[in-house]
Order: C-alpha cells, then structure tokens, then sequence
C-alpha cells in the first residue's frame, strides 16, 4: 500500500490563511494552535509550504482564464493564439 494512501493530514484555507494538520517542519515559528497529534491541532503553513500552494493556486487560474478565453472566443491577452 502507499504510503500517502494512509496518510490523513490535511491542508486548508479558513479566513483567507492556509492552515495544516501536518507537523511543523524543524525550526517552525508560525502560528500553531493545540497540540501535534490531537484531534484539533493546526498550524499555518510554513513558508516553503505556502509557496507551493501560491504555485497550485496560479496554475489552476491560468487554466480556468484559459478555458474561459477560448469558451467565450476571446483573444489570447499575450497574442499566443
């Protein structure tokens, strides 16, 4: 089985900042709320973290502009198509 199948972290957004039920990565100095391992712990995202999330956010916009360009007819804003 993989490992990630198992894994029951999470990551969300609440109140416009990214939270996670992961545990801080070494030297973490964010905002933590509770404990590591009870049911309510969270933290926010380490900014490597973020960082990734900021990079997923992006490219899902871009598609959707994408999509919604060519659905609509619209020309690409670059002139790339």
């Amino acid at each position: 089985m993989d490992p990630l199948d198992e894994d029951r972290h999470i990551v969300w957004q609440s109140g416009g900042q990214w939270w996670t039920s992961y545990p801080p990565p070494a030297g973490f100095d964010g905002e933590e709320i509770g404990d590591y391992g009870a049911m309510d712990y969270r933290r926010e995202l380490a900014p490597e973290e973020q960082a990734v999330v900021d990079a997923d956010e992006a490219e899902s916009r871009a598609r959707a502009e994408a999509h919604r360009r060519e659905y609509f007819g619209l020309a690409d804003p670059d002139g790339d198509n």
